[in-house]
């Protein structure tokens, strides 16, 4: 809505080129969630970028996808391994849920 921060993204990675980092230490954040398409291509290279910036990271895997299942289970299998913690939609969940 007219309150939310928008960058324009111009490369595989939000970090490249935008002030994002900039924008969430601003803000205080310090872990990233990272959603989205092209697992093996945007959502590595975005949640390297985060790593590489001292932000924890979570990829939701339910929540990505690639252009077939070997390359998407070679990113979120292999590749992002000891860079990231690997989550499902629901556990995100359930960690941003208030306690009762």
């Amino acid at each position: 809505m007219g309150d939310e921060i928008v960058l324009d993204r111009i490369r595989m990675s939000p970090f490249h080129g935008t002030s994002l980092d900039t924008v969430l230490r601003n803000l205080g954040v310090t872990t990233v969630v990272v959603t989205g398409v092209w697992t093996n291509m945007a959502v590595e290279h975005s949640a390297r970028d985060a790593a590489d910036h001292g932000y924890e990271v979570v990829v939701v895997a339910d929540a990505t996808s690639s252009i077939n299942a070997q390359w998407q289970e070679a990113a979120l299998g292999f590749a992002l391994t000891n860079i990231v913690t690997v989550a499902t939609t629901a556990e995100v969940v359930a960690a941003l849920s208030p306690a009762p």
